[in-house]
């Protein structure tokens, strides 16, 4: 009945399906590079040219343009040394601002509209771990002039899957992700979930080759579960100490993104972890086509950012 199955779904993949559009993403250089401490990286000190084409059309073609640091470039209206604080946003690539030019990204408009100078350590596909490792194994000071600031963390719920290393997420690029669980209640790191959690992320590499695994989408755990939200607090909190350590006067924010399903879990635990937060669940649909870059496209517009950045700034305020 299995094999029954599992042969059945790849003649509807071979034989039947047809996508409705096809896609293609081009990248110029990689904007992945391989990083023992996040698992991948931004290539420093280049350009990044991302092409994104639908049907043979193209919808974009960006430049993203990197720092020494491996940051992406935030423009500012102001001179550095003239603003004593600073705004690093941490997250994935809503945080990068994927698909937009850089005067379009929630740094830039974050920068603009509040007294913070805002840097962009938001990079494609990371999650609340590369937060913490970032700040377990980087000397902010010497990236950033200013003296004090805040880390805010662009929350989206998919963070969780990366968190976990869930079976989709190591089918796609999570692999060499920090690994980092809980023993008896104490936060550990081993490697990453390859060489930490080798016969585990293995038996997902094997089953994601299913094709009735891939045509429903199953993931592994199929469910966010306490223990999941209880190491996604004990991370959180390690991040928030890792934080102050460097600057003991420095405020940690965790904003949740709208459409976030889980924000109501998500903000009993930041509440419980004595986490400052921000709840943006609510705050506008992202799949409204006014907040769409294109249909095909699972990443915001402008529109979106901007939005974000004005109920920041006023929180920050």
């Amino acid at each position: 009945m299995v094999l029954a199955v599992e042969f059945s779904c790849r003649f509807y993949f071979k034989q039947v399906y047809q996508a409705p559009y096809t896609e293609q993403t081009f990248w110029e250089p990689s904007a992945a590079v391989k990083d023992s401490i996040l698992g991948s990286s931004l290539p420093k000190d280049t350009v990044i040219v991302h092409t994104y084409l639908v049907n043979d059309t193209l919808v974009y073609k960006q430049k993203y343009k990197i720092d020494a640091f491996g940051r992406r470039i935030t423009p500012s209206s102001t001179n550095d040394s003239s603003t004593t604080q600073f705004a690093m946003i941490t997250g994935c690539s809503f945080a990068f601002g994927y698909g937009l030019n850089e005067r379009q990204t929630l740094s830039y408009y974050l920068d603009s509209l509040s007294a913070y100078r805002a840097y962009n350590y938001g990079i494609s596909g990371h999650g609340t771990q590369q937060t913490l490792a970032l700040l377990q194994n980087r000397l902010l000071s010497s990236e950033i002039q200013q003296s004090n600031g805040v880390l805010i963390h662009l929350f989206i719920d998919d963070h969780v899957p990366r968190l976990i290393g869930s079976r989709r997420l190591i089918k796609l690029w999570a692999t060499n992700y920090p690994y980092y669980f809980l023993d008896d209640g104490v936060l550990k790191q081993d490697g990453s979930f390859w060489s930490g959690r080798n016969l585990l992320s293995r038996f997902y590499k094997v089953i994601s080759q299913s094709a009735f695994i891939d045509l429903f989408d199953i993931d592994f755990p199929w469910y966010v579960s306490q223990s999941h939200l209880e190491l996604f607090s004990a991370v959180i909190q390690e991040s928030k100490t890792e934080f102050q350590k460097q600057y003991p006067d420095g405020r940690f924010l965790v904003v949740i993104a709208p459409n976030s399903r889980l924000a109501p879990r998500i903000s009993n635990v930041l509440a419980d972890s004595d986490i400052e937060y921000l709840d943006l669940s609510k705050l506008l649909d992202k799949e409204e086509s006014r907040y769409k870059i294109h249909w095909t496209e699972g990443h915001p517009n402008n529109k979106y950012y901007l939005q974000i950045a004005q109920e920041i700034n006023g929180y920050l305020s």
